[in-house]
């Protein structure tokens, strides 16, 4: 999935390395640092999710065994206390945690490239070329696109 999703980012960076442009390449490299950090990151969401998932189906399957037992096995008292208790069960912290965590990485990552979108600054900053800072505000518009349309679909 994230192979795809910065496949236009990875090919510009090939392009930055294979034109032996050592400023941009030096770039280029912190630029593969944050991805490969967003890529762990969004992994671990991932996971979190998968837990989470489980953790949301857990109550309404509690629920569903404790129906399917007759009250003079539990006890109608202890049926209702197991299942008003599995409906309180919500996991609020780890879903606002959760998206506060891809909020942040997101905006992290559009600060960080912000910089590298204007091909002047980066000339004037760098002292590169026109070409070589053509690459870099490539990598970093097509970096920035990216991070822009996770934002909007968190």
């Amino acid at each position: 999935m994230t192979t795809n999703k910065y496949a236009t980012l990875r090919g510009t960076i090939a392009r930055a390395k294979r034109n032996d442009c050592h400023k941009v390449v030096m770039r280029v490299t912190l630029v593969e640092e944050l991805l490969l950090q967003l890529s762990n990151a969004e992994k671990q969401i991932a996971e979190l999710a998968t837990e989470n998932a489980w953790l949301k189906q857990f109550p309404d399957q509690i629920v569903g065994f404790i129906g399917k037992l007759g009250s003079s096995e539990i006890g109608s008292e202890t049926k209702e206390k197991i299942e008003a208790a599995a409906k309180k069960i919500k996991t609020p912290a780890t879903d606002d945690f959760q998206a506060e965590v891809i909020t942040n990485a997101i905006k992290s990552a559009l600060n960080d490239c912000s910089e590298c979108l204007d091909r002047d600054c980066i000339m004037d900053s760098n002292g590169i070329s026109y070409e070589d800072a053509a690459l870099r505000e490539a990598g970093a518009m097509a970096l920035h696109d990216a991070l822009l349309r996770q934002e909007r679909a968190v």
